[in-house]
């Protein structure tokens, strides 16, 4: 065949971690792995773009009597010099470049058995094991030829066929959108459960999975390792494949009648045939007749770039005044944007249906057939460089790299908008000095530390992708707690309504998010359970699912990460998991002779925004530079936030050393916070003897019920309760030395140990 030589190694764009011994990928959100670094797996896949194209010879799919790759190889010899890729089965992967914007349909006429793949799919990477079920092969993909993929021949582009407008597939390598909505519903899905029907509930999934277009094979392994383990109890392998073999061998439906390619053919066919309104047809009596209001909407979609990210949020792009700008397509700004433009070309107001019908239709297209990217929220990043949104009326953005800042006219990222966000001023340069100044106006910092890790969270909000700490202001009433929350969103999130109440529920709060950058709450009395909860799932990034308005089975789901401000005069953070994500900054009084006036104070600091934003973004480009440099022997919690400061060096106006120092004062100060909290802490400190201390939960409950703590509210009454409580203050106890540890379980119980060590040296975090 082609000669095995070592020549330059291709390096493709995106890997991620599929499931080990299988074709599966093992995250969901494989579009945010890092290009060019392979997963530390022993298979992982290559996401394709729209300019790359692979052949995927498979004997398996040959038609009676002939042989695809022969044919191939004969008619296009160069194939020697391009990359190729020998599958487990006896199959040949052969990697091409193409341009961009050319669109391949999967199955040829005139290549039968050959899938064609390129934008939307993936391929297993060579080096990669695969070990299958019963009824399938092992092996390993292996890299036969090594070179970079040369340009697809002009001959063989300029033949093959349309796009598809068929929802079939049939490759080992499905699409990526399907395979994402597929695993989507094996996560969501009710569980089999034994005596609750759950055999139907596994067929109709495998149903689902056969809908989507994607192969049994490729069905089984995400049912196997996403839905399987939440049955109760789960299938055997065995059972689980026949139930997938069923679905494909007597579902209804056909293969691929749920891909977008089947659903979206009509729709597509009425977005290409909507003519402009000034163009009339002719009836049977001669009289004509204007457009149709609907398609007079619909043919603005030659307008506007549609296109979706990677929770499939449809998004649409337009050329305005010499900038592009970007909106959410479900969004009121979008409405009236499009109200606006068919006003400006045709001079009229479409109907309130008219707009409904247009706007879903573009949805659809963007959602379907629009390309995949990232959309960025007020701070992005790119290729290694960090993007800040100035959301003003020239959609202009800050740049920072390791090489410096600078404001430039067009984004790379596209920045999507929420109503809410107002514009920052336009940087100005400035040393670590600025920030001196601006401590003088806010001068009620309680000590050092405070104003350190005050600086430290509004550096951090500057980097995006990684958890963000949870800044808690706390101090007495009249300590300017509302006036420094306010400046914290005016230097990286303006909005006017920085002064909101506490949310009432979880989805209330993530709504709040998915249209602020910095979620800020203003004089909380107190944090119950379930927000602390979910403030922690915020700052480190998480989603809630709930059922969409007026419907009784689709869910909508929110997903953030956001920096978080919440202000209070009582101790707001006292569960340990939020406290362990919390920059804790106290603030003191202000005497009445210090006090100022909001005319004398907001314009001052209105006039020293500009050059703060500058020294942050000096800052950032400084830790850029560093942050490759930046070994740590030891990594404390909120390690990114950490690394993150320590490479900013002297830029921030303190020393890596002073901020480690007030880093592990704030790691003492919330572990103080967490056992004062406690009743179930203060009892293990204080009359828990003799130390060390060894028994069961229930043991250590009925030590507990003496006078001093037996008529406590906040007090366990179960051992179950008393045990997830010694969980919660593990962390916190260790900092002042006692360490509860959860000894292997006997046939009949389960014992718990609690002892002392020596207190944590701040060396440690060095």
């Amino acid at each position: 065949m082609i000669p095995n030589t070592q020549p330059d190694v291709y390096t493709p764009s995106t890997f991620f971690p599929l499931v080990p011994g299988g074709k599966t990928p093992a995250i969901r959100e494989w579009r945010k792995t890092l290009p060019g670094v392979y997963p530390a797996t022993s298979s992982y896949g290559i996401a394709l773009t729209d300019s790359d194209l692979v052949l995927d010879f498979d004997p398996r799919n040959y038609p009676e009597g002939r042989d695809m790759l022969q044919e191939f190889l004969a008619k296009f010899p160069q194939l020697d010099k391009t990359r190729v890729v020998k599958t487990p089965r006896g199959g040949v992967h052969i990697y091409f470049r193409k341009p961009a914007g050319i669109n391949v349909k999967k199955e040829q006429a005139a290549w039968p058995g050959v899938d064609f793949l390129s934008a939307g799919h993936y391929v297993v990477g060579p080096g990669s094991m695969t070990v299958k079920g019963p009824k399938t092969v092992d092996g390993t993909y292996e890299l036969y030829y090594d070179m970079p993929p040369i340009e697809a021949p002009a001959e063989l582009l300029s033949s093959l066929d349309a796009p598809s407008e068929s929802g079939t597939t049939g490759s080992d390598e499905p699409s990526l959108l399907m395979l994402h909505k597929f695993m989507a519903e094996c996560e969501t899905c009710q569980p089999a459960i034994e005596g609750q029907h759950g055999d139907g509930t596994t067929y109709r999934l495998a149903c689902k999975g056969r809908d989507f277009g994607l192969p049994l094979d490729v069905v089984f392994e995400a049912m196997r390792d996403v839905f399987n383990p939440r049955c109760v109890p789960p299938w055997n392998e065995g059972e689980l494949r026949q139930k997938v073999e069923n679905a494909y061998t007597y579902a209804k439906n056909a293969p691929g009648s749920d891909t977008p390619e089947a659903k979206f053919k009509q729709l597509d066919n009425l977005l290409d045939e909507a003519q402009p309104a000034e163009q009339q047809s002719t009836t049977k009596k001669g009289k004509t007749n204007k457009t149709n209001a609907s398609e007079e909407v619909l043919a603005l979609a030659s307008d506007f770039e549609l296109w979706h990210d990677s929770s499939n949020t449809a998004y649409a792009t337009i050329f305005i005044n010499g900038h592009y700008e970007h909106y959410a397509v479900n969004s009121e700004a979008f409405e009236l944007l499009t109200t606006q433009h068919l006003f400006e070309k045709k001079g009229k107001v479409p109907s309130a249906q008219a707009l409904k019908d247009g706007i879903r239709a573009f949805e659809a297209k963007a959602r379907f057939r629009g390309h995949g990217y990232e959309a960025g929220f007020r701070v992005a990043e790119h290729e290694g460089k960090i993007y800040i949104d100035l959301c003003n009326s020239d959609w202009q953005v800050v740049e920072i790299s390791a090489d410096g800042w600078q404001v430039v006219d067009h984004s790379p990222v596209r920045f999507v908008r929420s109503d809410k966000m107002q514009a920052l001023p336009i940087p100005e340069p400035a040393g670590p000095e600025v920030f001196g100044e601006l401590r003088q106006l806010l001068s009620n910092f309680s000590d050092d530390n405070s104003w350190m890790l005050f600086v430290s969270f509004l550096f951090a909000c500057l980097r995006p992708g990684r958890p963000y700490p949870v800044l808690v202001l706390s101090g007495e009433q009249g300590s300017a707690k509302s006036t420094l929350t306010r400046e914290i969103r005016a230097l990286i999130d303006p909005t006017p309504f920085a002064d909101r109440n506490p949310p009432k529920n979880t989805e209330e709060l993530m709504i709040t998010a998915s249209h602020n950058y910095v979620c800020s709450y203003d004089n909380l009395s107190r944090l119950p359970e379930w927000l602390s909860d979910t403030l922690c799932r915020l700052s480190t990034g998480g989603s809630i699912g709930g059922r969409k308005l007026y419907t009784d089975k689709q869910e909508i789901v929110y997903r953030a990460k956001r920096p978080v401000v919440i202000n209070g005069i009582e101790d707001l953070a006292t569960r340990g998991d939020l406290l362990e994500r919390s920059l804790v900054v106290s603030l003191s009084e202000i005497k009445d002779e210090n006090r100022k006036t909001d005319d004398w104070l907001l314009p001052r600091l209105e006039a020293l925004r500009p050059r703060l934003l500058g020294a942050l973004y000096s800052a950032a480009s400084a830790a850029l530079k560093r942050l490759p440099d930046v070994q740590l022997q030891k990594m404390p919690r909120m390690a990114d936030f950490y690394t993150w400061v320590i490479a900013a060096g002297n830029s921030l106006g303190f020393t890596s050393a002073e901020f480690v120092e007030a880093f592990h004062a704030n790691g003492c100060k919330a572990a103080d916070l967490t056992l004062d909290s406690s009743p179930v802490a203060q009892f293990i400190l204080n009359d828990l003897s003799p130390v060390p201390w060894e028994g069961t939960a229930e043991q250590l409950l009925g030590l507990a019920r003496s006078a001093r703590h037996r008529d406590c509210q906040l007090f366990p009454k179960t051992p179950k309760t008393m045990s997830d409580h010694l969980t919660r203050l593990a962390p916190a106890l260790r900092k002042v030395g006692i360490v509860v540890t959860k000894l292997p379980r006997t046939a009949s119980q389960r014992k718990i140990k609690i002892e002392r060590e020596k207190r944590a040296r701040l060396e440690d975090l060095l």
